[in-house]
């Protein structure tokens, strides 16, 4: 026998109470399940057997499976056999099945093909848990696939793999849409200030310089401009006072005819005027 294949090896052992428990079936009974090998003679199924036997000193049986020639055949292979093990959790299964799928061109644009996860194999009231584990998996798969060998092995859970790869996913969003942005900056840094473009290409000034000089120039044109409209709204206000107090006046004069007139008649008091002067 050759080594143990890298994805058989990822998959944990059984507990050592569970491990001598399989040692002692096998000697008082046998081995009953062979070891399988690949074309390559890589160990693909079989492990906690080869450590059971050497534990009860039985000779181990071992068959070759010819037909797992290729790498996608022997994944599937050992996914397979390992996922139906009953000391392995759903994350594990989920994410051996995961990457299978994945593997087989299932999985496209964040989402996986329709049909692809087996919602007529699973009992009804199991698909949902299933459903919500293979979303996660598939979030590991796009965004941290150097964890899925650690959910797999158990030495991290399906959900904390899931939750580290949403982070770089979410980074990776940002990092994107600042450089987009950064793009935009230089794009129209270039377009108001072509000299200063030439200067960047030349390597006479850095990008980050050449922004903050543009910036610095926009800041000023802007406080200028805001300047501008704050003095014409005052302006405008001032006037439209102005016109309010003289068509007051105008009225009174071609009411009374003078504004002494005015205030004898009692139409028109020092306080009225005072008032509409302020």
């Amino acid at each position: 026998m050759g080594e143990v294949h890298p994805l058989a090896a990822r998959w944990p052992m059984l507990p050592d109470d569970e491990l001598a428990a399989l040692a002692q079936d096998i000697a008082d009974n046998g081995q009953v399940e062979p070891i399988t090998l690949d074309a390559a003679a890589r160990l693909v199924d079989g492990r906690n057997r080869l450590a059971a036997c050497a534990i009860a000193e039985v000779e181990p049986r071992f068959i070759v499976h010819e037909a797992l020639e290729s790498d996608a055949a022997t994944a599937e292979f050992i996914n397979a056999k390992n996922a139906q093990r009953r000391n392995v959790s759903t994350g594990q299964k989920a994410m051996s099945v995961a990457e299978q799928l994945a593997t087989q061109g299932k999985r496209k644009d964040g989402r996986w093909r329709r049909g692809s996860l087996g919602k007529g194999e699973i009992p009804h009231n199991r698909y949902e848990t299933w459903r919500d584990a293979m979303q996660q998996a598939g979030i590991v798969i796009d965004h941290a696939p150097h964890l899925a060998d650690q959910v797999i092995g158990g030495t991290i859970t399906l959900n904390d793999a899931a939750t580290q790869a949403e982070t770089i996913r979410d980074e990776k969003a940002l990092e994107a849409k600042q450089a987009e942005e950064r793009t935009e900056q230089l794009t129209k840094m270039r377009e108001y200030r072509p000299d200063i473009g030439i200067k960047v290409d030349n390597g006479s000034l850095s990008e980050d310089d050449a922004l903050k000089i543009v910036a610095d120039e926009l800041a000023k044109e802007q406080k200028a401009k805001d300047e501008r409209v704050s003095n014409h709204a005052k302006s405008t206000k001032a006037l439209t006072e102005f016109e309010e107090i003289a068509a007051f006046y105008k009225h009174v004069l071609a009411e009374y005819g003078s504004i002494p007139q005015a205030i004898k008649a009692g139409a028109f008091t020092i306080a009225k005027s005072t008032q509409a002067s302020a």
